[in-house]
């Protein structure tokens, strides 16, 4: 079965919709229920979360960009 790899070119959503259907899947095949859509976000906010956090957009908010003025 293959792997998921978080894409960074790709929205956290298009990661999540990846991720789910990935996990259906092999849940499925080891006799296991899958996950409701509900608790599929929260096991993966658990693991990627800080993907959908974009941490560049939000530091440079804080700080002032070279020959700008503030």
């Amino acid at each position: 079965m293959e792997e998921f790899k978080y894409d960074d070119n790709e929205t956290y959503e298009a990661n999540f919709s990846t991720w789910f259907s990935m996990n259906t899947q092999e849940r499925r095949l080891h006799k296991e229920e899958p996950y409701s859509e509900q608790i599929a976000k929260q096991v993966f906010n658990e693991m990627h979360g800080r993907k959908a956090l974009n941490v560049e957009d939000q530091i440079g908010k804080f700080f002032i960009k070279e020959g700008e003025s503030g």
